[in-house]
């Protein structure tokens, strides 16, 4: 009896919600008298109630990466959902220093960090980090992620859009990836995934699926958004102050653009 209040004690000291409609509900009927303590097995449900303690008690931390080369209004919206549906304590922004994926050269790493400081200025549990800037070179994601499983005592995702969840067998490490955390995947209106193949070839090849967030980005370039910057255009699919930032920095400007015109 006491390892069970003891339980109980600890769970209610974090605050955590997660399962707590249900946790009260054992709890409850565990405490409705004797006759239902004398029911069930004593040691059965201690362990049961420790193992829901451990796992509320647990942080969800997320990690969003790409280049964010800038920024703009869906990654804004994916970052909120994300710590919504997967209930994160933290969801950290990682900037690439090179992605693996991408040859193009991006904006210099100090001001990709300070136009997403900008659009998510505000956002108490969103975290914009520079680990892997800090670290230059190709940004590996096993790397990364083995990192922050070590920095912290949480369950990690790892989020990735559709068109990175096909690839993925072709990243560097994948089996030391999903080790260290699990993929939350959501939609892109311009891809068209196969979630049933990739999760058998998934359970097949690692031993484990992925999660499917509810969110479906929408179609928005990059590349549109810094050749329209660049020419003066109108460019409504970023923050306000990440538009006038590039601008004043200059950061798409140059006749590096003219074969888009």
């Amino acid at each position: 009896m006491i390892n069970v209040i003891g339980a109980h004690n600890a769970l209610m000291a974090t605050g955590a919600h997660g399962i707590m409609p249900t946790y009260m509900w054992l709890w409850n009927l565990y405490m409705s008298g004797k006759h239902l303590r004398h029911t069930f097995n004593l040691m059965k449900s201690i362990d049961f109630i420790r193992k829901i303690c451990n796992n509320i008690i647990m942080e969800r931390i997320g990690i969003l990466g790409g280049t964010f080369n800038p920024v703009h209004n869906e990654h804004i919206k994916l970052a909120e959902c994300a710590v919504k549906e997967l209930s994160l304590y933290k969801l950290i922004i990682m900037p690439t220093y090179i992605s693996p994926h991408k040859s193009l050269a991006p904006a210099p790493a100090e001001d990709r960090l300070n136009m997403l400081r900008l659009a998510f200025n505000g956002q108490e549990k969103i975290e914009v980090s520079d680990y892997e800037i800090q670290k230059q070179g190709k940004s590996y994601t096993y790397l990364t992620v083995e990192e922050f499983k070590k920095r912290y005592s949480a369950k990690i995702f790892f989020i990735v859009g559709a068109d990175m969840l096909t690839d993925f067998k072709t990243w560097k490490n994948p089996a030391r990836i999903l080790s260290a955390c699990d993929l939350a995947v959501f939609g892109r209106e311009d891809f068209l995934a196969d979630y049933s193949g990739e999760e058998e070839y998934f359970k097949a090849n690692f031993g484990k699926s992925f999660i499917k967030l509810s969110y479906t980005g929408k179609q928005i370039s990059s590349t549109k958004i810094r050749v329209y910057s660049a020419f003066n255009l109108p460019v409504t699919d970023i923050p306000n102050e990440v538009y006038s930032y590039a601008v004043e920095k200059n950061l798409y400007g140059g006749d590096k653009y003219v074969e888009f015109v």
